[in-house]
């Protein structure tokens, strides 16, 4: 692809694998998102990506103006050798700055851990901190996590010259944590940019996944201990314990493997044994046009989670029309107002209630300006990536 010197060239880092499968669609959103801007004001994207990239969807990113860099064979042994030595006793990454110099990129994001060298380049380096977590769940990480995680975000209010979260619930915890941070600070609604999207025939489904006839209720996250399936198969419990002829599915997708906590999928599995609960299916990790299918047949979405820093799931429902039973954090209030239902995210009984308030209410579909959500997310990558 010839360089269009009038066009910005933006960096993004497309690495990772299914482990957290929610970076490489929030990369992709991101593109996406360029491409709702006028041909005239899209930037160039390199995308840089390396070996464990998922290579259906590096292949699946469909941008006029993108060149894929396999950043890991752009250095031979010598040089990689000679980085390695500088990074070591230098704190310089060299391999980042040929890369970004060679490249002609103007902004690269997102950087997770402060990389001082990179102040030597002429390029805006843009961090990201996905959240906080680990301040308000300290239980679900090790003291290293932590102390890690907390050393690398004062590194960045320290020194980073721009910082990107994911939504104001973030901002303000930023802002409380490092009062003094002189950190130009952007908030990025991220989108799902699926406004058309067409899903895939439920016979189909039913027939791939053994699905049943019932209507039923779509969980869609990876099995992470923060993301709270414990208290939906307490509820699953309480109804069928208390409500005769229940006649409804609870359909979980996502990996179903927590690194921090392995004990945490078969004690669930053991739970769901010993209480003899029914109507679930567990579908494991899904391809993505079929985890957005069965959104779209959902009678609801249960976003149950402990903590978010802003909720694919919740943007993906929005965009499809299905209503949305939420645990009560603020974050998902920003996301979803008046138009969520909320529960106690520690509480069976009231996630209970929220079921049954959403069922004698006959709501099938959320009314949201789908326009509304596409412009804010344009302007915002506009405002953040071409004009700052």
């Amino acid at each position: 692809m010839g360089k269009n010197t009038d066009r910005k060239r933006i960096g993004l880092f497309f690495t990772g694998n299914d482990s957290w499968i929610g970076g490489l669609y929030y990369i992709i959103n991101i593109i996406k998102g360029f491409n709702l801007l006028n041909n005239d004001t899209k930037p160039e994207i390199v995308l840089f990506y390396n070996e464990n990239t998922p290579k259906d969807l590096l292949s699946s990113i469909d941008y006029p103006f993108l060149e894929k860099v396999n950043y890991q064979k752009e250095y031979n042994l010598l040089q990689r050798g000679f980085s390695s030595f500088m990074r070591r006793f230098a704190n310089r990454n060299l391999q980042f700055e040929w890369l970004f110099k060679k490249h002609n990129v103007s902004a690269v994001y997102p950087f997770f851990n402060f990389e001082p060298s990179l102040s030597k380049v002429n390029v805006r380096v843009i961090y990201w901190i996905y959240d906080f977590q680990h301040i308000f769940l300290p239980e679900y990480f090790t003291e290293d996590e932590s102390q890690n995680r907390n050393k690398q975000f004062a590194l960045l209010a320290e020194n980073a010259n721009e910082i990107v979260v994911s939504s104001e619930d973030a901002a303000s915890h930023f802002k409380k944590l490092y009062p003094e941070s002189k950190s130009e600070l952007h908030v990025l609604h991220f989108a799902s940019m699926i406004p058309d999207f067409e899903p895939i025939n439920f016979v189909s489904l039913k027939e791939k996944f053994l699905l049943s006839e019932r209507p039923f209720f779509l969980i869609s996250n990876q099995f992470w201990q923060h993301k709270n399936h414990r208290v939906v198969f307490e509820a699953i419990k309480l109804l069928q314990a208390t409500s005769e002829g229940f006649q409804f599915d609870f359909i979980f997708t996502g990996k179903e493997q927590d690194d921090r906590n392995p004990n945490y999928v078969p004690d669930l599995k053991k739970y769901i044994a010993e209480e003899r609960l029914s109507n679930i299916k567990m579908l494991g990790f899904i391809g993505r046009d079929e985890q957005l299918s069965l959104m779209s047949y959902a009678q609801a979405v249960i976003q149950p989670s402990k903590f978010e820093g802003w909720g694919t799931v919740v943007e993906d429902a929005k965009m499809l029309g299905v209503p949305v039973i939420l645990s009560d954090l603020q974050v998902h209030k920003e996301q979803l107002g008046e138009d969520g239902l909320y529960f106690e995210r520690d509480s069976a009984e009231s996630l209970v209630g929220a079921i049954k308030l959403l069922l004698s209410s006959n709501q099938n579909c959320l009314d949201i300006s789908k326009e509304q959500i596409l412009s804010g997310f344009r302007r915002e990558l506009q405002h953040i990536f071409l004009e700052s």
